[in-house]
């Protein structure tokens, strides 16, 4: 009999057996159509205890003003985890991508990249990390100059936007 949670693609066993065994607090990322999400989570026998929330909403109460579900949203997000673990004096966690695909420079690396600079350590190849531009979200802003771009996000001036949130992340 196939277990229901595998078969909905919903747990990953050999996945989860394997940070079970290991004793260390999870980081946990899920992505929905307009947000990332992240927990800090830790097993315990009566069941996973979240530890740890948050998401990008919270960036726009700290002034973000781009769509939350980028490359830039999900470094400061990573940032922002980071920092209210510390506060609960967690420093190491494993990185949980779930049925996530792992691709060299996405959201999910983004995410890592800011959790291991706020200081977090967090086992994962610096390989895979996109580069610093692309987590600024220049990349956002060069393409919305070159094609005439108009959103409420307001995409060329996310460069700036991104610098002032960071700070603001750093300095709580």
């Amino acid at each position: 009999m196939i277990d229901k949670r595998k078969s909905e693609g919903k747990t990953n066993y050999k996945k989860r057996l394997y940070y079970i065994k290991s004793g260390i607090s999870r980081i946990v990322i899920r992505k929905s159509l307009k947000f990332i999400t992240a927990q800090v989570i830790k097993y315990e026998t009566e069941g996973d205890k979240t530890l740890v929330a948050a998401t990008t909403k919270e960036l726009v109460k700290l002034g973000y003003q781009g769509f939350t579900r980028n490359t830039p949203s999900a470094y400061l997000l990573g940032l922002l985890i980071a920092k209210k673990a510390q506060k609960k004096e967690i420093t190491t966690a494993i990185l949980d991508v779930g049925f996530h695909n792992p691709v060299k420079g996405s959201i999910i690396f983004s995410f890592l990249k800011g959790v291991k600079d706020s200081g977090l350590k967090v086992e994962g190849d610096n390989s895979v990390l996109p580069f610093p531009t692309r987590i600024q979200g220049e990349h956002i802003s060069e393409f919305a100059k070159l094609k005439g771009f108009k959103s409420k996000y307001k995409p060329e001036e996310l460069v700036s936007n991104f610098n002032q949130v960071k700070e603001k992340i750093k300095n709580e």
